[in-house]
């Protein structure tokens, strides 16, 4: 499918689950531009009778526009509502108001900041989200680090410097206490890491008093690395059990072969 963002046409795909009727709908936001993500666990959430959505951010993977974290959250805004629209739910599945984020690395303050904007939205799934405040205060070493991992084939509209330099100038817009009001009452549910990077460490208990007075919070440590390379199973079952709780599905999912 395709969708319009602020006058870029964006490219991605809808897994439609089986079943007649409407489908609680959960929208990936993806990280730091990459060709893989966590399309495993997407693949499963369909199986389980959830639609699921994913998209390329402009300016990466051949995507007009230029890439950085304001356009990624302007293009996360734009994708909810192609799927609030009423063309989705008749083609495919979608309930409008039942969408869920699922923000994983860069994707997860993105997808933070539009579920506090958004007071439609409900339900919110962070795995291990990088916190953008640390950025201002970063170490020529560390910001050298962050330089070398953001540099990327998959994003040639923009240098890793350049993104960087933008999270750092629109600080407050990445500030979570500025718009953690609008969270009240919603499900939250974090994945974390043990074994993070610097820019990663602050989120876990920063979060945790931000939201856990407000919201509905969930919050689970795993032992492994960034990417959750040996827990996906772990990881996949503890979100399945949380959906399941706050956005049960009604159509019977599809059955293994």
């Amino acid at each position: 499918m395709s969708f319009d963002s602020d006058g870029v046409k964006l490219y991605g795909l809808v897994l439609s689950a089986q079943g007649k009727g409407l489908h609680p709908t959960v929208l990936y936001a993806r990280g730091f531009p990459d060709t893989t993500g966590n399309n495993d666990i997407l693949r499963v959430m369909q199986r389980a009778g959830y639609n699921v959505m994913f998209f390329n951010y402009r300016g990466t993977s051949s995507m007009g526009g230029v890439f950085s974290m304001q356009h990624s959250y302007e293009d996360l805004r734009a994708a909810l509502s192609f799927l609030r629209q009423e063309n989705s739910a008749k083609t495919m599945g979608v309930n409008p108001a039942n969408v869920i984020l699922y923000g994983y690395s860069w994707g997860g303050p993105i997808a933070l900041r539009l579920a506090a904007e958004d007071p439609a939205v409900r339900d919110l799934i962070l795995q291990d989200p990088t916190d953008l405040r640390t950025y201002s205060s970063m170490t020529p070493q560390a910001l050298a680090e962050e330089e070398a991992d953001g540099t990327s084939p998959v994003v040639p509209t923009t240098t890793a410097r350049q993104v960087i330099d933008g999270i750092v100038a629109h600080a407050s817009d990445w500030d979570p206490v500025h718009y953690v009001g609008g969270l009240s009452g919603k499900n939250v549910l974090v994945a974390w890491a043990s074994s993070k990077s610097a820019n990663q460490v602050a989120p876990a208990d920063s979060l945790a008093t931000l939201l856990g007075p407000r919201a509905q919070f969930t919050s689970a440590i795993f032992n492994t690395d960034h990417g959750f390379t040996d827990k996906r199973i772990a990881l996949t079952r503890k979100y399945l059990g949380w959906l399941r709780s706050i956005a049960p599905v009604r159509t019977r999912p599809l059955q293994p072969n």
